[in-house]
């Protein structure tokens, strides 16, 4: 039921928000460090974001192959505060804009369902929150019911019960240089072409 973006990359950071580590595998230099951030939640909301990003996380690494990978992987929840909550719709007849950090918005190049995010706040604000070492990949989770996402070095997810599939379908995609598949996300997705850092 929440939007998400996958985002790669860094810039230098400008300010900060605060941080909650949801599993933590070991040092971040010979770890993956996944830093999830919400767009779309208010203050009042944070609750609920934390929750959301904790389903995520369980969806993710309760498959393969993350599962079997899990003790490569740190999670870090950034605590984005926007001033309305939601998502943009300009696709809808009125449309229905949010005044969000992130500007998540449906309908990116006129495809209803693709999510997009301003990539330069999402990894400014990263960048001032986490060590660059505790950020090798950023999901955007969107505060919005409604179907949605993207792929690639921008990807975002659809409903709850297919955020495990979403994620393993666009880490391929925007991490691993997979070929995107529009159609469907695999039931099980193969291992990622990466050599995981040996555990100390």
């Amino acid at each position: 039921m929440r939007g998400l973006v996958l985002l790669t990359g860094g810039l230098p950071g400008v300010w900060g928000a605060p941080v909650a580590t949801v599993l933590n595998n070991g040092d971040p230099a010979n770890r993956v460090d996944l830093a999830i951030l919400g767009d779309g939640y208010t203050a009042a909301e944070m609750s609920r974001y934390a929750a959301h990003a904790q389903q995520l996380v369980q969806a993710l690494f309760g498959q393969e192959p993350f599962l079997e990978y899990q003790r490569y992987f740190n999670v870090h929840r950034i605590d984005v505060v926007s001033a309305e909550s939601g998502a943009d719709h300009p696709e809808w007849n009125p449309p229905a804009l949010k005044d969000t950090a992130l500007g998540a918005t449906y309908a990116c190049a006129s495809v209803p369902q693709l999510i997009c995010v301003d990539v330069s706040a999402a990894l400014t604000i990263a960048a001032a929150s986490l060590a660059a070492a505790q950020r090798d990949l950023i999901l955007v989770l969107v505060n919005d019911p409604t179907y949605g996402g993207s792929g690639g070095p921008s990807p975002s997810p659809p409903p709850t019960r297919r955020w495990g599939s979403w994620c393993c379908t666009s880490w391929g995609t925007a991490w691993g240089s997979w070929p995107t598949n529009t159609a469907a996300p695999p039931r099980r997705c193969a291992t990622p072409p990466m050599s995981p850092p040996r555990p100390t």
